[in-house]
Order: structure tokens, then sequence, then C-alpha cells
């Protein structure tokens, strides 16, 4: 492997030149399919391939340099080695573990081991698109890490994150630290005048989970559904030149959905942390409470008011499906396609939650890779629909102008 991956005197290692021969016979097969008329799923299966080779190949370059250097940093600061410091401290370890993520061109792995339905999506987007999306997500991801994966008792977690939160408004107001992660996608954020509030809500939401709470109602667990969720969805928009409130509002919308399909898939592991999302309110109107949540869980059955309880809030994420659906036909037209399907493909974990007969307590409703194609192909049935709808009621509003660079 050592050798494969070890650059030639003047030349890229073999794996990186087998990995350009690979890519430029994707890019051919794209191109025919394209002219044949093939539908985008299998054009999204040819991207996928090559996206799984580029990220199994970062992950191998980063073993054969834990192999010769030791272990590499953790992506988030551990007890042993931050508790206890003082700000410069806890800064210090936030940097090293920032800078551990890597340069742009490793993100891609956060969409390969982290997020399989969002890597699949971003698939359908032109190159320099798919590196904002990535550098956002990459940021989010790190984000989230440094309170989930982290044993730091929670004052400890609260300075960690007014770190990061430091580190990315210097880098916002163009402050250059030498970490990535922040320099390129704060950068990016400032260059194309998106608010730095964005960001700071994100770590706000984040920091939400620091100590379990309880939501009295849907319209209290919102509030944590957009700073987890929804920001990034305005971030993104805002990100390819979309201003409107109206549309803007949509992309809130698309977040919340997301993330009550988060919620609902991700009950048994939240309860193991402590954690409860499901409003209290109907929770209560359903007669389910925490108890019964660790009874069902224990037993491996769960009852017709749980099923009830869940379609009630799946019935709430799917008319912001709708309402965000709304919204996707006055995006850039080559940021179409990739929301279309990454909603559909998200909103398909609710079947999984049906397949599995609601225990959403023991086990984690997935999409594999065949259902995932089909609903991809729904999602893009779903926005031509969308189109001709949005045609009709609005034929002289013009589409949204475009800025990729």
């Amino acid at each position: 492997v050592s050798a494969w991956l070890a650059p030639r005197p003047g030349a890229a290692s073999r794996a990186d030149g087998a990995l350009d021969g690979l890519r430029d016979v994707a890019t051919r097969l794209e191109g025919r399919l394209r002219t044949v008329g093939s539908e985008p799923a299998l054009i999204l299966r040819v991207r996928g391939w090559v996206e799984q080779c580029e990220a199994a190949l970062v992950l191998e370059r980063r073993k054969a340099t834990a192999d010769l250097c030791g272990p590499l940093p953790v992506a988030s600061p551990d007890a042993s080695t931050v508790s206890g410091l003082d700000h410069c401290g806890v800064r210090a370890h936030v940097v090293a573990a920032a800078r551990a993520v890597g340069p742009p061109e490793e993100w891609a792995r956060y969409f390969a081991t982290n997020s399989r339905t969002f890597s699949f999506a971003s698939l359908l987007f032109p190159g320099h698109a798919r590196s904002v999306v990535r550098g956002v997500y990459a940021f989010c991801r790190f984000t989230d890490d440094l309170v989930d994966e982290s044993t730091l008792p929670n004052e400890q977690l609260v300075s960690v994150l007014d770190a990061w939160r430091e580190l990315c408004r210097e880098a916002y107001g163009g402050r250059q630290s030498g970490i990535p992660l922040v320099d390129v996608v704060l950068g990016d954020m400032a260059s194309r005048d998106i608010p730095f509030q964005l960001a700071a809500d994100l770590i706000e939401g984040v920091g939400m989970d620091i100590t379990p709470r309880r939501y009295r109602s849907m319209a209290d667990l919102r509030r944590y559904t957009y700073r987890v969720a929804s920001v990034v969805g305005s971030w993104l928009t805002r990100a390819f030149g979309v201003q409107d409130p109206w549309v803007l509002e949509r992309a809130n919308a698309l977040g919340h959905a997301m993330q009550l399909t988060n919620i609902l898939r991700d009950v048994g592991e939240d309860l193991d942390m402590g954690r409860i999302y499901l409003p209290a309110d109907r929770m209560a109107a359903h007669g389910v409470g925490k108890g019964s949540l660790i009874a069902m869980r224990d037993i491996g059955l769960v009852s017709e008011a749980y099923v009830a309880l869940l379609e009630e809030i799946m019935t709430e994420a799917d008319e912001s499906y709708r309402i965000a659906f709304e919204g996707i036909p006055r995006l850039p037209g080559f940021f179409q396609r990739p929301v279309a399907v990454a909603a559909e493909v998200y909103r398909g974990i609710h079947e999984g939650i049906r397949r599995n007969g609601y225990d959403n307590l023991n086990r984690r409703a997935r999409t594999g890779g065949l259902t995932k194609l089909r609903l991809a192909v729904k999602g893009m049935r779903r926005l031509r629909i969308a189109r001709r709808q949005f045609r009709k009621a609005v034929p002289a509003v013009p589409r949204s102008r475009v800025r990729v660079g």
C-alpha cells in the first residue's frame, strides 16, 4: 500500500494516477449516458463509484500516516487533554482538533463515512458547488462532534464551543488561522455576504445538546431544529445567490423536516444519551412518557399509542417537506435536483421506520443503495411536478441568479 501511495519523482503516486484515470473514464461514460438520454440515477451511480474511490484513497493515506507517525489527532478534544486547561489551553486543543480535519480535498470523507444520504445527493452538484457543500457539511459535522464525540464535563464543553465560536468569528473577519476548515469555509461565507449569525446559531444549537433538556411543544422544538438544521439550508441557499425571503423560509422548512426525520430515526440512540427530543405535550397526549420509552426498548415491543405519536410527528415532517418543495423551482437550476433528491431520500427514512415496525428504540432505519436510487427518481419526479405548478402559478418570475464561483 505504501508503495502505491508514495509520490514518484516528477509525478503523482500510482494511486493518484489510477484515480485520475478512473475520473477520466467516468467523465466519458457520463457524457455517453447523457447523449443516449439515460436516467440521472444511473449517472449518480457512476459518480458514486468515483466518490467511494476518492474517499477510500483519503482513508488509506491517513492510515499510512498514522502507521508512520503514530495516531492522528481525534476530531474533538477529550477529557484527558483538555480538562482543567485555561482559555488559551482550550483554544489550542480546539485548533489542533480542527487542523486534524485536514484540507478541502479530504472533506469528502465526511460525506462518505458520516452522511451517505447527503453524499449521494451531492453527486448531482457541479464540481465547485459540490466543494462549497462539502465545506459547509464538514464545518457542521465538526461542530456537532465537538459535543457528541467528547467525554468532557459539561462546563468544559461550553468553553470548547466558546473557543470554536471565537476562532470562527476571527476567520469570518479575515484573520487567517492556518486551519483550512475555518479559513476556507468562514472566508467563503464572508465573501458571499452570508451573515455570520448563521454559523453562530449553529454553534448555539449544538450547545443545546450539552445539558439534556425536554422540549415542551413542537414550537419549542422548532427553536432547536432551526439552529442545528434550518440555518444550514439557509446558509447553502444564500451561498448560491438566493436572498428571496420566501425561498429562504422554505429552505428553513426543509431543515426542520430533515431534523424531525433525524429525531424519529434516533429515538433509541438519543434515549441512551439521556436525550428526548419528542415534544412533551405530544407525548402526553398519546400517553407516552420516558418510562414507557425505556420499557418498550427493553421488551422490544412498541405500543399503538407510540405508533400514533410517531405518525403524528411524521405528518408534521411531511408537511414541512411539502412546503420546502414549493421553493425548489426558485433555486438556481444546478441546485434544484440535489435538493429534491436529498429531501426525498431523507424522507424515505420514514418508510424504514414503518418497515421496522416503528421500533426506532432498538433499530435504526436505513435506506440502502437501491432504495436511494428509487427515492432519487421519485424526488426528481416530484421536482418536475413542482416546476410545472410553479410555472402555472407564477409564469413571469425569473429564475434566481446563480453564483457558483
